[in-house]
């Protein structure tokens, strides 16, 4: 498949994930049809900054900045360019390497994705799951690399022909079901976003999101409101 005139911008990305020290480091990088690039990044008070950089192929270009934050979520954005006639595979993946932390009770995970498509030259545009993604955005949380608990957004959709420059709203996909129950402290998390987008100027903008989270227990729900009451009716009471 020929890679001649591919052109990718990778514009924005916010990649945040709740770790502990460990002696594995993380993992961060994006593909072009499967070949993998490490940006630049350093080691910050909050985590890991990705200063503002360019990197050059023999026939394609990234742009690319952002922050790792600590906290327990990846939130993501970048868009990708493809001037080729061909399709092109692009990803954005961060891999912690790292355990986080969960206390005991049951968890809830979260995914969304939402952007948008531009067909430069009218003549269709597409973005679909690439081979090795369930959907554009696949997450992961696992106790076992090789089984790993799987949440996903992002279908494949089509855009017939139109007028050149035609804008297309992707999404937005979100999604929310149960997660293990804690405790733990060493299921590893991650983000791959992982698509085909057709060719001839195409452009996908994407942002999305992931996150795993203790659910509130209605015992505690309880116990916070009757307290709050009880301060409303002392507060009556020193007023009489």
């Amino acid at each position: 498949m020929s890679k001649n005139f591919i052109s990718i911008i990778l514009v924005l990305i916010l990649a945040t994930a709740t770790f502990t020290l460990h002696a594995q480091a993380e993992t961060i990088y994006f593909t072009v049809d499967g070949n993998p690039y490490f940006p630049q990044y350093t080691q910050t008070p909050i985590g890991y900054a990705i200063p503002a950089q360019t990197i050059n192929g023999s026939s394609w270009q990234v742009s690319i900045t952002g922050v790792v934050d600590i906290d327990p979520f990846i939130s993501f954005g970048f868009t990708a360019t493809n001037i080729d006639s061909a399709p092109h595979d692009f990803g954005f993946m961060f891999f912690p390497g790292v355990p986080i932390l969960m206390p005991s009770g049951p968890t809830l995970l979260k995914s969304s994705i939402v952007g948008g498509l531009t067909d430069s030259t009218g003549d269709g545009v597409s973005i679909s799951p690439a081979t090795g993604n369930t959907m554009v955005s696949d997450n992961y949380l696992s106790l076992n690399p090789t089984n790993p608990i799987i949440w996903s957004v992002g279908p494949a959709v089509t855009f017939a022909q139109g007028e050149p420059g035609s804008f297309y709203n992707y999404g937005a996909f979100a999604f929310s079901g149960p997660g293990p129950d804690g405790p733990f402290t060493d299921i590893l998390f991650g983000e791959k976003v992982l698509f085909t987008l057709s060719g001839y100027g195409d452009i996908a903008a994407l942002t999305g999101y992931c996150s795993i989270n203790p659910v509130p227990l209605p015992g505690a729900a309880l116990l916070l409101g009757s307290g709050l009451l009880g301060l409303v009716g002392w507060r009556r009471f020193r007023k009489s």
